[in-house]
Parts: C-alpha cells; sequence; structure tokens
C-alpha cells in the first residue's frame, strides 16, 4: 500500500433499465457544479457488503479522473461526512496516489481509527466541501465517467486486490465548460451578419440573384 498522504434521475434511471447492464447501490454523489469546489454527499444507498477497514486509508473512487493529473491540494470549507457507522471528525481529506492513479481517495473522516459499513444498511452520511485552484479544479473535471466502484480500505489502485467493493457513486451537477475564444468569435459574428442581412432587407438593398 503506498503510504499517505451524476448524473442522477432519468438517466441513471434510464442506465439501470437496459437489459444486461446491472449498477450497485449509490452511495455517494459528487458535486462540480461550483467553480473551483468539490462536494462530497452521503446518499442514501445501502452497502452490498458488511466490510471494515482503517480511517488512515479511507475510501476510494475507483476511475474519478479521466487523465493522469496533479495531487488535489484542497482546504476543507466544511464537513461531517463519514461512514454511517461511525461518527465524523469534521476533517475528511482528499488525496491522489500519483499523478497517473485515476482515483480519488478520501480519508480521515471518522472518530477513532477504524471505519466500517454494514450489508443492507446505508452506507454514509454527512457531506463535505473543500475549494480547490484552477488546476485542481480543471482535473476533477476530467471525470473518467458520470458513475464508478467505491472500494472501502483503500487508497490507491494498488490497494484493489485485497479492497472491498460496497457500492458506486456518481458524479452530477457538473459545470458547463466554457466555449474557446474561436467559437465565441464566430457566434459575434454570425450575429452581426444576421442583423446587417435584416438591416439590406427593411430598406430595399438586396441583390437580386443573376
Amino acid at each position: 500500500m503506498i503510504v499517505k498522504k451524476s448524473i442522477f434521475g432519468l438517466a441513471m434511471t434510464a442506465l439501470a433499465a437496459l437489459p444486461g447492464i446491472a449498477h450497485a447501490a449509490t452511495l455517494l454523489s459528487v458535486d462540480l457544479s461550483v467553480q473551483n469546489q468539490i462536494t462530497i454527499n452521503a446518499e442514501p444507498g445501502l452497502a452490498t457488503v458488511t466490510a471494515s477497514g482503517r480511517d488512515g486509508t479511507g475510501i476510494y473512487l475507483e476511475n474519478f479522473y479521466g487523465s493522469a493529473g496533479i495531487f488535489p491540494t484542497a482546504a476543507l470549507v466544511s464537513g461531517d461526512f463519514t461512514t454511517a457507522d461511525q461518527r465524523s471528525d469534521n476533517s475528511p481529506e482528499l488525496w491522489r496516489a500519483n499523478g497517473t492513479d485515476l482515483g480519488l481517495n478520501i480519508w480521515s473522516f471518522a472518530r477513532g481509527n477504524n471505519i466500517s459499513t454494514t450489508a443492507g444498511q446505508q452506507a454514509f452520511s454527512g457531506s463535505a466541501t473543500w475549494t480547490v485552484s484552477n488546476a485542481v479544479y480543471n482535473d476533477l473535471l476530467s471525470g473518467g465517467g458520470t458513475f464508478g466502484n467505491i472500494y472501502l480500505d483503500a487508497d490507491s489502485i494498488d490497494d484493489l486486490a485485497s479492497a472491498t467493493l460496497i457500492g458506486e457513486f456518481a458524479i452530477n451537477n457538473v459545470a458547463p465548460v466554457p466555449l474557446p475564444a474561436s467559437a465565441l468569435l464566430l457566434g459575434g459574428a454570425l450575429v452581426w451578419l444576421r442583423r446587417r442581412s435584416r438591416a439590406k432587407i427593411s430598406t430595399g438593398h438586396v441583390s437580386e440573384p443573376c
């Protein structure tokens, strides 16, 4: 072990209804709708198994990132996120094993050294919000998908062989990607041409076809 340190609604329902596609319960959601901010929210999903691990290792969101990037330096705004079986210590932290690991780790959130989930019961409670830099925020937006697996007692991909899969996370409320400058210029040019064409028609200055 490396030493440390959605889309919801109709879309999720439609995916779950497709033949041959099955998803575990959604245990937490990730909100990226606010610039330079990430919020983790516990969802009412039930854990698929009874499992335990270490608070110093935490949970791992597999394939959260879509590409290699940087360490997610983050400043906690507020947070009482924890496993439902434990009380929160109000100090959750984010971590990424290295620039190529595509998973996001959440750790140091429970009172005491241990964390656990119970099969058939809600897995997490509370929420947590962090502010991040532009570079870290862009990395978070690179998302590998709209949902993925959650492993308990893992903080890097190297831990998955011994970690426990307890359910899924979903990424929702993703901020819109700004249009590139070239697209904005093109849009402005089209508006100008449309107004110019209307002005010609209104004054009768319209060229006749040959």
